[in-house]
């Protein structure tokens, strides 16, 4: 409530030791943020002149703690020679916190979002620290979701939307594989809501389909049958017919309309993506023995086990000649043959199928895995 505090503030500021400053903010740490960061800040930003202002307003493009080299990135790309001393400074003032255990810079938080706002040379920031987190990500062996994001919102920010999109369905596909459904759902809905160009290129069709197979195993089918579609539209264009991808689209399709009930159309698409995987793989590689499987379960919905008994005993024939008698993929073909038999009555021959089944799920999984229960409760119903 002192009227003259501003005044006392000034002088203060202006006469102190860079060296003191942490500890003025610690002893007015209790007052309000907007105070803190109106005055006090602006007070040490006006001491620390024009250049430092600068790389300050560079280096709030940043919305995550960078190392040196995410200084270094905006300190030239601001044509900022002296860039290293600025650090040091804007440090020294508590402008720029330093966390020494983990060797990273940050703007103080009380300053970042004011600052960030009012950056004239937007897009140029963008790209001084896409650079960055390019070159971090492209260096780790495994993909680490948080930095992803931070280069995908760079690369959105610079009009890489190529990139945006690749990293995007990288980040969704990562993401949907490790069950984090919704976190996925959220990256992927955002970087398609950011891109401003069409929805035309091979990346953007992989960033859809992986948006679509989040969406399917969120219970959301219909909105992943839109995706899925778009992406095969897309790829149609980009790759013609006959193309791994537009045989992965056209799967995904079938499968998903054999599990809302849609048997015929399922089998409509599983039909399209066999003939491609044929023509690009040959008839006896393993991505036809999975087509082969999915035409055997859409047959076996509809009740023509004889059809799908006939699919089946194909895959296992191609897995079998490419694995030997002992893989789960093998397994998986003679289960699918042993419960089809089951259904139809003849319990020997389907539990001669299963057990063999059952050894390999065993070997591979263990006695507690889905693969392995899923047959053993075949085989209860064989006696």
């Amino acid at each position: 409530g002192n009227p003259r505090l501003m005044e006392w503030l000034d002088v203060l500021v202006g006469q102190m030791e860079a060296a003191e400053v942490p500890q003025l903010l610690e002893a007015i740490g209790g007052k309000q943020e907007e105070f803190i960061r109106k005055h006090v800040i602006r007070e040490l930003m006006q001491r620390g002149g024009d250049e430092l202002a600068l790389f300050l307003h560079w280096f709030s493009i940043y919305r995550r703690p960078v190392l040196k080299e995410g200084m270094r990135q905006v300190g030239e790309n601001a044509r900022l020679e002296t860039w290293e001393k600025l650090l040091q400074e804007g440090t020294g003032l508590s402008l720029i916190e330093y966390d020494q255990a983990r060797e990273n810079y940050r703007v103080t938080p009380l300053l970042r979002e004011e600052l960030s706002a009012e950056i004239k040379d937007l897009q140029a920031c963008h790209r001084a620290a896409f650079a960055y987190y390019q070159k971090i990500c492209k260096d780790m062996e495994s993909i680490e979701p948080v930095l992803v994001e931070e280069w995908i919102y760079h690369a959105l920010g610079c009009g890489e939307e190529e990139v945006a999109s690749e990293q995007g369905g990288r980040l969704v596909k990562h993401l949907g594989e490790r069950l984090a459904f919704r976190e996925s759902l959220r990256v992927g809905l955002w970087v398609l809501e950011e891109k401003n160009m069409e929805m035309s290129t091979a990346n953007d069709a992989f960033l859809l389909s992986a948006l679509a197979f989040t969406l399917y195993n969120l219970g959301d089918h219909r909105k992943a049958i839109e995706y899925f579609e778009q992406a095969l539209t897309i790829n149609r264009n980009v790759y013609g017919e006959a193309h791994p991808d537009i045989a992965a689209d056209l799967n995904n399709l079938g499968s998903i309309w054999n599990n809302l009930g849609g048997h015929r159309k399922a089998i409509g698409y599983f039909e399209q993506a066999l003939t491609i995987w044929k023509k690009v793989y040959g008839d006896k590689h393993t991505q036809v023995a999975i087509g082969l499987n999915n035409l055997g379960s859409a047959r076996y919905a509809l009740g023509d086990h004889r059809k799908a008994i006939e699919y089946y005993e194909q895959a296992l024939s191609i897995d079998r000649n490419v694995y030997g008698e002992a893989h789960p993929d093998v397994a998986r073909d003679l289960n699918n043959l042993g419960s089809t038999y089951l259904n139809l009555g003849q319990k020997e021959k389907a539990k001669a199928y299963l057990e063999k089944a059952y050894a390999i799920f065993e070997k591979f999984f263990g006695l507690e895995h889905p693969h392995t229960k899923a047959t053993a409760g075949w085989l209860e119903k064989c006696k």
